[in-house]
């Protein structure tokens, strides 16, 4: 469950920076986008996604 989760925070991390060093990416419509002053984007749903496919991958390679 732990490894699951620092996967999780890893993954949002990593899209949170790519994301908003990147604007012209797709973006999921759920995403949050915050843009007061500063524009900060947050792929929350594009980072459960991305981490729910690396589980699957890791757990596939693992048995």
């Amino acid at each position: 469950m732990i490894r699951g989760f620092y996967i999780f925070v890893l993954v949002l991390l990593l899209l949170t920076l790519v994301f908003n060093i990147n604007s012209n990416l797709p973006r999921f419509p759920w995403d949050i986008n915050i843009n007061r002053g500063i524009q900060l984007y947050i792929p929350l749903i594009s980072a459960i996604a991305v981490a729910i496919m690396i589980t699957i991958i890791l757990n596939s390679i693992g048995k």
